[in-house]
């Protein structure tokens, strides 16, 4: 049986109609003089945050807030698997996690690799590395795991969670990003990668071919679903000139989740809403957010029944990501003023209100969020 810790990305984001509750059982506790050492057993009450870290230098790492406990544990994977006289770490920029039964899957682009840990001690199990070519992001479905990455053109891996090897791979659109399930399928945003791309790939889960290729704004980067069934997604827009930042508009699209037709296009202004990279869902499934990424300004929130743009920022600022949590609607978004050093978090009710900082011990580049409730 599938055990799916509920998530939020870029996002990071999979979502109302399709939470379930990660049931992480109890273990024993260790003892331990240092305060951060995570006693087997406590990832049932709380968030992940993910810690990309900075791009070759090896320090991504998961923090765990947990609510139970009121308190803030980092470096999971270390604290879990240090030895003596080693120098173990986790890898290069964290960009996703899943859980299938008792496994963890944690996706390192830098690395090339999936990790693979015991999701109730965080302890090695095995890393997965043949057939791993740019990974990006990852969705559950059929008790499998499936994959978005840039390598070989653009394609989705599909992973068997018992002998933990890559078992198929579906060719999709250049620069798959955000992936995420939906009644039988799974939706991957074509972002373009390091070229271009405008198209959503849908997957049949059952088959693992692709369904339909979806026509939307430049550069999709990730996609929720409505109370209605509706794809929501959001393109930053291609960027034809970097040191002017010239190029088309970022689009907030909404899409039929039985035709597959283009319900809305709402174009943004670039001067105004900045290239948005993610995208959330609130628990009731009428709103979506979108904003953050490396050059957006702001979250917004957008009533899903409205075909008109919002145009009210309910959060000022630049988070480099942020989650939606699907009890309490709280959005928690990841700071990184810079890659050298360590982020922190800010948390904002579904109003807009700041409720808290968290800085004790989240790590360099918190970009994504795990809520285990």
């Amino acid at each position: 049986m599938k055990v799916n810790v509920l998530k939020s990305r870029v996002a990071f984001n999979k979502i109302i109609g399709f939470f379930a509750v990660a049931i992480l059982f109890m273990g024993t506790s260790c003892e331990s003089d240092d305060d951060n050492n995570v006693n087997a057993g406590l990832f049932n009450n709380g968030i992940f945050v993910l810690n990309e870290g900075g791009f070759q230098t090896s320090n991504a790492s998961v923090s765990f807030i947990s609510h139970s406990e009121d308190t803030v544990y980092g470096e999971l994977f270390i604290t879990a698997n240090a030895v003596p006289g080693s120098e173990i770490v986790l890898g290069d920029v964290l960009m996703d996690m899943v859980t299938v039964d008792t496994l963890s899957f944690l996706v390192l682009n830098g690395s090339q690799s999936v990790m693979v840990v015991n999701n109730k001690t965080f302890e090695y199990v095995d890393e997965i590395t043949e057939g791993i070519n740019n990974p990006r992001f990852a969705e559950v479905a059929n008790d499998k795991v499936f994959v978005s990455q840039w390598g070989n053109e653009g394609e989705v891996v599909v992973i068997d969670p018992v002998d933990l090897s890559v078992k198929n791979s579906i060719p999709v659109g250049t620069g798959p990003e955000g992936i995420s399930y939906s009644e039988g399928k799974i939706w991957v945003a074509n972002s373009g990668g390091y070229t271009f791309d405008n198209t959503i790939s849908v997957i049949d889960t059952n088959n693992e071919i692709v369904l339909e290729t979806i026509e939307v704004g430049d550069c999709p980067k990730d996609v929720v679903f409505d109370a209605f069934g509706n794809a929501w997604s959001v393109s930053s827009g291609h960027v034809t000139n970097w040191a002017t930042g010239e190029g088309s508009n970022p689009v907030l699209n909404e899409i039929d989740n039985e035709t597959y037709e283009v319900l809305a296009s709402m174009e943004m202004d670039v001067a105004v809403y900045g290239r948005p990279t993610r995208i959330g869902i609130a628990p009731d499934a009428q709103t979506v957010y979108f904003g953050g990424g490396y050059s957006a300004i702001n979250i917004w929130a957008q009533d899903v029944n409205e075909d008109v743009l919002t145009n009210d920022a309910i959060i000022e600022g630049a988070p480099y990501n942020f989650g939606v949590n699907p009890k309490n609607g709280n959005i928690y978004c990841g700071m990184s003023p810079n890659f050298g050093e360590p982020g922190f978090v800010e948390v904002y009710n579904s109003e807009g209100n700041s409720i808290e900082k968290i800085e004790e011990n989240i790590g360099v580049g918190p970009a994504g969020f795990i809520f285990a409730n």
